[in-house]
């Protein structure tokens, strides 16, 4: 029971985390993706510094675009993560996987029905899509694992199964050979 209320309030701060980020007018969400933007161009692209103000301008803006959509998909991807992990009772890995992404499409459609509300922003399709992407790669990174170990484990209770039957029919075997010696 723990552990189930764990996995649900994991998925609802990821779910507050993305309101939170979505709440944020256009100049606040400018700026926080202008500092990632900034640290981008620093660490990974030396070359801005050589650039004219035009080629720059249209590399940062290019950059910023990247940086948005790459922030979309990462934390959808968590959500589907942490979402596939709190439908933990809804059965098999693939059932799970298909709430997981189902709940993060949904979560996403409100997301972007939300941003029409906030001033600045607005809600787009392609975000919608990225964001399902995300939470379909998030989902399937344990869905893999757990469904590897659901087939280990069915062959496991195959050859417990197995091995149980022998024992079975080595007892009714013995049985019969205590009658026909008597």
């Amino acid at each position: 029971m723990a552990s189930l209320v764990i996995r649900w309030a994991a998925l609802l701060a990821v779910c507050i985390l993305i309101f939170s980020f979505s709440s944020a007018n256009a100049e606040v969400s400018s700026e926080q993706s202008g500092t990632v933007v900034e640290v981008v161009e620093e660490v990974v692209f030396d070359d801005f510094k050589g650039l004219d103000a035009a080629q720059a301008a249209e590399a940062e803006d290019i950059l910023t675009i990247a940086v948005r959509k790459l922030a979309h998909f990462s934390v959808y991807a968590l959500l589907g993560f942490t979402a596939f992990f709190a439908f933990v009772q809804m059965g098999s890995s693939g059932t799970r996987y298909i709430f997981a992404v189902i709940f993060s499409l949904a979560y996403a459609c409100t997301d972007e029905f939300h941003q029409t509300f906030v001033d600045g922003r607005a809600g787009m399709l392609m975000d919608i899509l990225i964001d399902t992407a995300g939470a379909m790669t998030g989902a399937l990174i344990p869905m893999a694992v757990v469904a590897k170990r659901e087939k280990r484990h069915r062959k496991l209770q195959k050859i417990l199964q197995k091995e149980k039957r022998e024992k079975l029919l080595e007892e009714i075997r013995a049985e019969q050979e205590a009658e026909n010696d008597k």
